[in-house]
């Protein structure tokens, strides 16, 4: 008797194909509920907001902002003078302010805003050594009330 390779058919390829195919789909489907939920925003510790003599830069990514949650916000000045920084409320009342923010300098302010309305981040130039017209810029940002 003579002795024959086993050959492998076609329906065994396809067969073999089959499972590994299924078998990969299996553990993407299981990889991918370990990764982080692609639509999930990450959550930055800390806001910048840049002060100039003619404009106040906000970072938005938390935009619009909620009434009741804290903020710490990162506030530089790129301005040649002292600055004063303060949030106001639509009455013109300071919900949260900074004094004498040095020129090319960068402290940090932690504010709650107590309730849903437009806010004014107000730029000041506290004048100081140099001979300069005082002004104030202002820029406007929303916040929306608490969700429960």
């Amino acid at each position: 008797m003579t002795e024959h390779p086993q050959s492998i058919t076609r329906r065994d390829c396809l067969t073999a194909f089959g499972i590994g195919l299924a078998g990969v789909a299996l553990t993407l489907r299981g990889a991918s509920a370990a990764l982080p939920d692609s639509n999930a925003r990450a959550q930055p510790s800390t806001l910048n907001v840049v002060m100039y003599a003619d404009k106040i830069d906000v970072d938005l990514r938390l935009a619009p902002f909620r009434a009741g949650t804290k903020y710490t916000l990162s506030v530089h000045s790129e301005c040649q003078v002292f600055q004063g920084f303060a949030i106001e409320n639509s009455n013109g009342e300071t919900v949260a302010s900074l004094q004498n923010v040095p020129p090319k300098q960068t402290t940090t302010l932690d504010v709650t805003f107590p309730e849903a309305g437009d806010y004014a981040f107000v730029n000041k130039s506290l004048g100081g050594y140099y001979i300069v017209t005082p002004y104030t810029t202002k820029t406007t940002v929303k916040c929306e009330a608490a969700t429960s």
